[in-house]
């Protein structure tokens, strides 16, 4: 974070998060040029990707490349990708932002996705922990609605951090929430291992916060998805547009298929990856988040 540059330039940006490309443009302060700019290329990813994100909204001046610029690309080449199919056809050889094939939540769209509006202060709060250091650690803030509607509102999606860093930024960001529970996964978070004597649910509630274990997913991964599906099909799961990663994910996680085409069975099912703010969802969804209303007495 000391390092000063003029130019930084991101070989398939797609790869990295929200949070480094941010901290890289921090770092455009060298000025020995006239002017400071960061380059990303990319392939194509899913939709809601933060990269697409930033350009939709203007944030990035987006140029598009065909294969027919590139002198280089062959006529067999071209074949070959013209051959793929499904969303690595889309994505590789028309040059597309689409969603994954075989997603898990087919039913999620833009109808999901809602523009941030500030919520009532009587509103519960629900926040949910899927633990990562080397992975991303995806943290989720629920807030229910009086008709049971759950908004996805914020999101803190990162990695290499420490429980207390966590714990310190929950904090922050549930100031003027009325936060009623905290969930976590019920066993990475409550395991101990080799690298601690305590468990990561022990580590927060020696920071403040007391995390319960949302059900086990261990032969009820296809019901918590589900419930999930439900919602979205009946509208009464919503995510504010800033929360990325969660609408990525949305689009991106998969199931996973044999060298036959076939769906495996049980929970090996699902793709172990684009699941981290998805494990998120379905556990809090399963544990449930009720609307009550804060008891209110009137004094005349």
């Amino acid at each position: 974070m000391s390092a000063e540059y003029d130019v930084i330039y991101v070989a398939e940006a797609t790869e990295a998060s929200c949070e480094a490309w941010e901290k890289l443009l921090s770092r455009l302060r060298n000025n020995k040029l006239p002017w400071q700019q960061a380059i990303a290329d990319c392939n194509p990813r899913a939709p809601g990707h933060w990269l697409n994100q930033r350009a939709v909204r203007g944030q990035m001046v987006r140029l598009l490349s065909r294969h027919s610029d590139n002198p280089s690309v062959t006529k067999e080449y071209l074949e070959r990708l013209a051959a793929m199919t499904g969303h690595n056809r889309a994505r590789l050889y028309e040059g597309r932002w689409v969603a994954a094939e075989g997603s898990v939540y087919p039913e999620f769209c833009e109808r999901h996705i809602m523009t941030p509006i500030a919520l009532p202060d009587d509103w519960p709060w629900y926040v949910g922990v899927d633990p990562g250091f080397d992975h991303p650690c995806a943290i989720l803030w629920f807030c229910v609605a009086p008709n049971g509607t759950i908004i996805i509102a914020d999101e803190l999606y990162r990695g290499g951090k420490s429980v207390a860093e966590h714990a310190a930024d929950i904090k922050f960001r549930n100031v003027g929430r009325d936060v009623r529970r905290y969930m976590a996964d019920p066993q990475q978070a409550f395991s101990r291992t080799a690298f601690s004597s305590k468990s990561i649910a022990e580590q927060f509630k020696d920071q403040g916060l007391r995390f319960t274990g949302w059900p086990h997913t261990a032969g009820n991964a296809e019901a918590m998805v589900n419930a999930v599906r439900e919602l979205l099909k009946s509208d009464r799961l919503r995510v504010f547009s800033t929360c990325t990663d969660t609408i990525r994910e949305f689009q991106s996680w998969s199931y996973k298929r044999t060298s036959t085409g076939e769906l495996p069975a049980g929970d090996d099912q699902f793709e172990d990856r684009d699941n981290h703010a998805m494990d998120v969802v379905r556990g809090c969804v399963a544990a449930g988040m009720p609307f009550r209303p804060v008891a209110t007495v009137s004094v005349e």
